[in-house]
């Protein structure tokens, strides 16, 4: 399963979580979890930083 149908099937979770009839104190500690689940899903879908034009330019020699 891709990270992205993960966000979707949470979403989803949360959504119907309040009609699930679990004690209010349990759907505490279940949406902490599915938020850090998130985030988590979330800080690794972010694109790797691209290196700056001027590193890239810092190991060829300088012309005089």
């Amino acid at each position: 399963m891709s990270r992205v149908s993960m966000l979707i099937v949470i979403g989803i979770v949360l959504a119907l979580s309040p009609f699930s009839g679990f004690p209010l104190s349990w759907l505490m500690w279940f949406y902490l979890a599915l938020g850090l689940l998130v985030a988590g899903i979330g800080i690794s879908l972010r694109p790797k930083p691209v290196r700056r034009a001027e590193n890239v330019h810092e190991a060829s020699p300088v012309l005089s």
